[in-house]
């Protein structure tokens, strides 16, 4: 099974360095949490609002990507159904619990 975070979604999406290999492993049915979709938007958000290094107009077509990946390529699970662990393993570890940046 692949797994795929929203940071190499994000580097897909916006095409930054390596996003080729990202490619990759799309191909795989893989798999990500839904809240990643939340997390590359504010990506895309960023790079149009704080990095002025995409237009408005690319921003929306960076969106429409997005919308694409998570309905016809990423296998999508609920962030919720992975929370209690999440919690538990941070607890153990002294580690605080991040799901969104």
């Amino acid at each position: 099974m692949i797994v795929i975070d929203a940071s190499a979604i994000a580097k897909y999406v916006l095409k930054e360095e390596h996003w080729e290999q990202v490619r990759d492993y799309l191909t795989a049915e893989p798999r990500s949490l839904d809240l990643a979709l939340a997390e590359v938007s504010n990506a895309i958000w960023k790079h149009q609002v704080i990095y002025r290094k995409i237009s408005s107009s690319e921003a929306k077509v960076l969106f429409k990507v997005l919308q694409k990946l998570g309905a016809d390529v990423l296998i999508l699970e609920s962030f919720v159904g992975y929370l209690s662990g999440a919690t538990e393993i941070a607890v153990k570890l002294g580690l605080d619990v991040v799901f969104i940046e």
